[in-house]
């Protein structure tokens, strides 16, 4: 922010009682006066300096502490405005929490005994279902996929084995397994989305051998990835019976 101004307060006399020096350029004393309706020339308060254009201007002294209230009010609010701006990284975590909990919580709804549903058992006409993954391997790869990325832009490996390919560990194989293996692929994905930031978010990054992107560009690819498989577990829900709980009434 550009400095510069200069603030005189006088109770008489030609001899400042005090000078403000690198009042911020933005911040306007005489026009903040002027919209909230002083409007004369008063002995007491007088602006200077290279970012003022109402120079000469001179206001009452008894207008100092509303001066000083509207610059702190000012510059406390701007510099609050400032911390609370969300990051690249951040603003991306929140809605891949969003997806956390409808994912999650579709995959808890779900009887354990229909884990492994898959609609090729069922005489639908015109329906192919054969080669189709099972409930819990859509949430498998879905998890699998969010650890694959993530350590790509991480640039770190997995803490947990997750297996060969995009399947998942075969070692995952009940609900409460895969519950426990999703919730730890979360737990990486916001590592890994909040690690970007406005300087790294171009970086290219190795999501695939022989493959690269911006990190930013694979955060995005992971969060919309998830609703690819999300969208196809959602309809073996519904076939079991079960609503999804991030469709039932609040």
């Amino acid at each position: 922010m550009a400095t510069g101004a200069r603030l005189e307060c006088r109770e008489s006399g030609d001899k400042p009682a005090a000078v403000i020096d690198n009042i911020p350029q933005v911040f306007s004393v005489a026009s903040a006066l002027e919209r909230a309706g002083f409007k004369g020339s008063f002995n007491g308060i007088h602006e200077t300096g290279s970012g003022i254009q109402e120079t000469g201007k001179w206001y009452t002294g008894g207008m100092l502490r509303t001066i000083t209230r509207f610059l702190s009010l000012t510059l406390v609010s701007s510099a609050a405005f400032a911390a609370d701006t969300p990051t690249v990284g951040q603003t991306l975590d929140g809605q891949f929490r969003n997806a956390e909990r409808e994912i999650i919580g579709l995959v808890e709804a779900m009887p354990a005994d229909k884990i492994n549903f898959t609609p090729s058992g069922l005489d639908i006409k015109g329906a192919e279902f054969e080669t189709v993954r099972t409930f819990g391997q859509q949430a498998k790869h879905l998890a699998t996929y969010i650890y694959i990325v993530s350590s790509a832009v991480l640039e770190q490996k997995p803490s947990i084995d997750i297996g060969q390919g995009d399947g998942g560990p075969d070692s995952v194989r009940t609900k409460e397994q895969i519950v426990e293996y999703m919730r730890g692929a979360f737990a990486f994905g916001h590592k890994a989305l909040q690690s970007i930031t406005e300087k790294n978010e171009m970086d290219p990054v190795g999501l695939m051998p022989g493959s690269k992107m911006a990190r930013i560009a694979a955060g995005v690819f992971m969060m919309y990835h998830n609703f690819d498989h999300y969208g196809q577990m959602v309809v073996y829900a519904r076939m079991n019976g079960v609503v999804p709980p991030a469709s039932r009434p609040r």
